[in-house]
């Protein structure tokens, strides 16, 4: 009887396809993964809710778990293992999630590296940029909000605010309520840009939960600002380290 091959872990480059800058995870899986515990660890990496259909394509053969009224498949994606499936280094595949808005994955794999005994796996290593939202439409209305929402659109939309006719020959105390209503604005801006910054894991990217919310009172030239501070939670996906 043939010894078993022995175990090894494969480090996959995962991205997804038609969004520029690009969003991607690196992923530290075992060889014997399984295509149905593959899914598992890219939802979490990119933080899917999973309740959509899903596939992979892999040497032009499609995988995945079958859903009621979903598409079938002709393997148990539970007895399937990467390690059954002849991958080579820079070996490309795809995975694609929600057929409506298809989200697109092209996975790569990079190296296959030697098992490390006192790590648990799969481990998010590494990666760039949050995942967008569920439903919003697939990449391109994806790509048309993030344009949208610019600094810049928002400094257009107070511009012209502050220099339409119905501006012009405001009293102090106009001025100074429109000032407020500006400054309250773009601090508002401000606070969503940093807490969406850390409303992310720092390693992988992946969204974290909101664990509860502070609130914070500050004195401005203009009036008070009250501004919500969220206190997020750690994600329990392991990180490179």
């Amino acid at each position: 009887m043939a010894d078993a091959p022995p175990m090894q872990i494969y480090q996959l480059h995962v991205s997804l396809l038609a969004i520029s800058p690009a969003i991607w995870r690196r992923l530290l899986v075992r060889s014997d993964i399984t295509i149905a515990d593959l899914h598992y660890a890219l939802q979490i990496a990119f933080d899917w809710s999973d309740s959509h259909l899903h596939r992979f394509v892999i040497h032009g053969k499609a995988y995945g778990i079958a859903q009621s009224g979903g598409i079938s498949f002709a393997d148990d994606p539970r007895q399937v293992r990467l390690s059954d499936l002849g991958l080579r280094i820079n070996t490309r595949f795809h995975y694609e999630y929600d057929f409506g808005d298809l989200w697109r994955h092209q996975l790569r794999l990079e190296h296959v590296l030697s098992l490390e005994d006192d790590r648990t796996y799969p481990i998010c290593s590494g990666g760039a940029r949050a995942a967008p939202l569920e439903d919003c439409g697939g990449p391109g209305a994806f790509l048309a909000l993030k344009q949208q929402y610019t600094p810049g659109w928002i400094m257009h939309q107070l511009l012209a605010i502050l220099l339409s006719p119905e501006t012009v020959g405001l009293t102090i105390h106009e001025a100074k309520t429109l000032l407020a209503q500006t400054q309250e604005v773009l601090v508002a801006q401000q606070v969503a840009v940093y807490a969406n910054q850390h409303h992310f894991c720092p390693h992988c990217g992946a969204r974290q939960h909101a664990k509860g919310q502070h609130t914070l009172v500050l004195r401005t030239l203009f009036g008070k600002l009250t501004l919500p501070s969220p206190r997020f939670t750690t994600r329990p996906f392991q990180t490179g380290g």
